[in-house]
């Protein structure tokens, strides 16, 4: 009878001791998980943040860029490139024209940072994404075409892209407008006051290796007086439009809300620029304007139906809408 009782209590002994031991395991496995949840969480928090203030690309916009470089970018139903031009342009012009660029380059390189390199990589991939829902979203209208312009128009004369679309009146040119990417509020204003000082001076912009898009024939002469615009949005869109440019998603790219910002952004420009333009005695800047803007009025029209989803809070959008109505204010605030 003690043996039975001493050996009953080490089974007990042995079970209390075996359920610590999974009570501790229990403990254990519980702790390892919650540390292993908050270094994720940490993890996401800093992955996150870098993404935010541009030190590494969002994993979607990476598997863009990746897409655009390959069947996008270097294409040339997409691009203008100069080269292209050396049968009805003198080479020298070509190649002094390529210096410029290159020693600009090469100066910008020399101290760029991390986040100029990911904004550079953005930049171009919203260009990309621009011109291939302009071919295939609908994103200007039916009639109009869209290409990257030359390193050239690029980088020397600020127009990062044109769009072209035949004149509703029989016997006028076509209709051409530039567009200057930008992704930050802060740069809208600047560039808002350049296009200002030009037409003052008499001037709107230039594209020196210009390609009728509607036919395809490369021009010898540069395009003169081109109107041209700031467009932007801020970065939650450019992840939104990557995913559904990797994905193909053809039908969500063409009810994406920055079809209607895009048409917006371009009328809340063109129109204070044609007021400013007509009251400073600039007639023949501001009929070229009025006729671009009558038309984006016409895309503004057909766009409206398209659920913003937020996207009238767009800070730059926003910069765009209010900075135009600022700097265009007039002659008298011209004069100031």
């Amino acid at each position: 009878m003690a043996y039975e009782a001493y050996n009953g209590g080490q089974e007990d002994f042995a079970l209390e001791r075996a359920l610590k031991a999974k009570r501790q395991s229990e403990r254990d496995k519980k702790q390892r998980e919650d540390q292993q949840r908050r270094e994720k969480f940490a993890a996401e928090a800093r992955q996150a943040h870098l993404i935010e203030i541009g030190e590494i690309l969002h994993p979607n916009v990476a598997r863009a860029y990746q897409y655009a470089e390959k069947n996008i970018l270097p294409k040339r139903d997409y691009s203008i490139h100069a080269t292209d031009f050396q049968d009805i342009k003198p080479q020298g012009e070509i190649m002094r024209d390529m210096a410029k660029v290159m020693e600009r380059r090469k100066q910008f390189k020399a101290s760029e940072t991390l986040i100029e390199k990911n904004l550079e990589i953005k930049s171009k991939l919203f260009e990309a994404m621009f011109v291939y829902m302009s071919k295939h979203c609908n994103l200007l209208g039916q009639e109009s075409v869209a290409k990257r312009t030359s390193l050239v128009d690029d980088i020397l004369n600020g127009i990062d892209m044109y769009a072209e679309a035949p004149s509703s009146t029989e016997g006028e040119e076509s209709l051409v407008i530039g567009f200057d990417v930008t992704f930050s509020a802060n740069k809208v204003s600047k560039k808002l006051e350049r296009y200002k000082q030009n037409i003052g001076e008499g001037n709107l912009g230039k594209i020196s290796f210009f390609q009728n898009t509607l036919t395809g024939i490369n021009q010898k002469d540069p395009r003169y007086q081109v109107p041209r615009v700031v467009i932007g949005t801020s970065m939650n869109a450019i992840e939104e439009l990557s995913t559904l440019l990797v994905a193909g998603k053809i039908k969500e790219l063409m009810a994406h809300p920055m079809q209607r910002v895009i048409a917006e952004e371009m009328c809340d420009q063109l129109l204070p620029m044609c007021t400013y333009a007509e009251e400073i005695g600039e007639k023949g800047l501001a009929e070229k304007l009025r006729r671009v803007l009558a038309a984006a009025e016409k895309l503004k029209e057909a766009k409206k139906s398209i659920p913003l989803q937020g996207y009238e809070h767009d800070a730059v959008a926003r910069q765009i809408r209010e900075q135009s109505a600022a700097i265009f204010a007039g002659k008298i605030a011209a004069a100031a």
